[in-house]
C-alpha cells in the first residue's frame, strides 16, 4: 500500500491509506501497520479507529515479528536453574500462561501486552517446581536429537525412510545440494565437511521445496470449494506454528516441516487457515466452517499435538 500520511502512536506509527471503503480497517503487515479509511476521514476519526484495535495490532505486530524476523529474540529473565521467554498478546488483568519451548528448554511465559517483567517474576515464582517437572518430563518425551548421518530414519510425506549422506567432493563446480529418494532412501547431498547444522539446513530447504510443489493444486481445489481467494503463499521453516494468515491481505503461511507428515494434514493445516479468510477468530462460528470444508480437522489436529516435537526437527 501506498501512503504518505503517518500518525504516530505511543508504540508504532500508522500509515493511513486514502481509498473508497465499505468501512475503515486497520492492517498489518510485517513492516508497516496501515489505516484504510474514506478519503474524507478526519484524523480524529482516524485515531478513534485505531485505539479501538489497538491491543490487537500490537498483538499481532509481535506475532508476525516472532514468525518473521530472523533477528527477532525474545525478552527473556531466569530464576535459578530456569529461563523464561516472554511472549506478550492482546490479554487483560493478570491472566497468563506457561508453556515449554522444547527446542532449548526454556519456558514461554503468555503475558499481556502491558505487564512488567517484575511482574511477571512474582506470578512464576510459586511455580518453580512444577515448572521444572513439566521440563524435564516434556524434554524426556523428545525423540533422539537428528545429526544426519548416514542409516537414520526420516519422515518425508508420512512414510519413513533411511537417509544415505553423500558429500560432493571439493573442487567439483556446479554439482548442487539436495535431497531425492531412491526406493526406501533418501540422498542427502551435501558439500564435503558439511556440519550437522549445515545438512539440517539442506533438509529443510527440501521440505520446502516439497510443500511448494503441492500447494498450488490444494490452494486451486479450495478456492474454487470456499469461494475465496488467497492472494499471497509463503513456505518457510516456524518454530511454533504450522500455519498463520493475515485476512486483511488474504496472505498465508505454511510451515515446511508438515512435509513429514501425510499429506491429508498439509491439507487440513491449509484450509483451517483459509477458513480464517471467513472468520478472524477461532470460535464457534470458526470451528462450523473449519467442519464444513474439511470434517476430518479433529483427528488431523490431535495427530499435529502429538507430532509437535517434531517441528524442531
Amino acid at each position: 500500500m501506498d501512503s504518505t500520511e503517518r500518525l504516530t502512536f505511543p508504540h508504532c506509527t500508522v500509515e493511513v491509506v486514502r481509498k473508497k471503503v465499505k468501512r475503515p480497517y486497520v492492517e498489518v503487515t510485517t513492516q508497516s501497520v496501515f489505516a484504510v479509511v474514506h478519503p474524507d476521514s478526519s484524523q480524529a476519526e482516524i485515531r478513534s479507529l485505531v485505539m479501538q484495535h489497538y491491543d490487537w495490532l500490537r498483538s499481532k505486530q509481535f506475532e508476525l515479528r516472532e514468525a518473521n524476523d530472523p533477528s527477532w529474540r525474545p525478552e527473556t529473565f531466569s530464576i535459578g536453574d530456569l529461563t523464561f521467554e516472554l511472549r506478550r498478546r492482546k490479554k487483560s488483568g493478570t491472566r497468563f500462561s506457561c508453556t515449554i519451548n522444547t527446542m532449548n528448554g526454556n519456558v514461554i511465559v503468555t503475558v499481556p501486552l502491558d505487564m512488567p517483567v517484575e511482574a511477571v517474576r512474582a506470578l512464576v515464582t510459586p511455580l518453580l517446581e512444577k515448572l521444572r517437572a513439566m521440563r524435564q518430563a516434556q524434554m524426556q518425551a523428545l525423540p533422539a536429537q537428528l545429526t544426519y548421518v548416514s542409516g537414520e530414519k526420516h519422515q518425508l510425506w508420512g512414510r519413513e525412510y533411511t537417509l544415505q549422506v553423500t558429500e560432493i567432493p571439493r573442487g567439483a563446480g556446479a554439482v548442487s545440494e539436495g535431497v531425492r529418494e531412491e526406493g526406501d532412501t533418501l540422498i542427502l547431498r551435501v558439500r564435503a565437511g558439511a556440519t550437522a547444522e549445515q545438512r539440517r539446513e539442506v533438509m529443510r530447504f527440501a521440505c520446502k521445496r516439497c510443500v511448494e510443489e503441492e500447494l498450488p493444486a490444494l490452494i486451486q481445489k479450495y478456492e474454487a470449494k470456499m469461494g475465496v481467494v488467497v492472494r499471497g503463499w509463503s513456505v518457510r521453516f516456524m518454530k511454533t506454528r504450522w500455519g498463520s494468515c493475515t485476512p486483511q491481505s488474504a496472505t498465508i503461511r505454511i510451515n515446511s516441516m508438515l512435509a513429514r507428515h501425510p499429506k491429508h494434514v498439509l491439507e487440513c493445516v491449509l484450509v483451517h487457515e483459509m477458513c480464517h479468510l471467513f472468520v478472524r477468530r477461532h470460535g464457534a462460528c470458526f470451528y462450523k466452517t473449519f467442519d464444513k470444508y474439511f470434517p476430518d480437522w479433529k483427528e488431523v489436529t490431535a495427530f499435529l499435538n502429538s507430532a509437535g516435537q517434531s517441528i524442531i526437527i
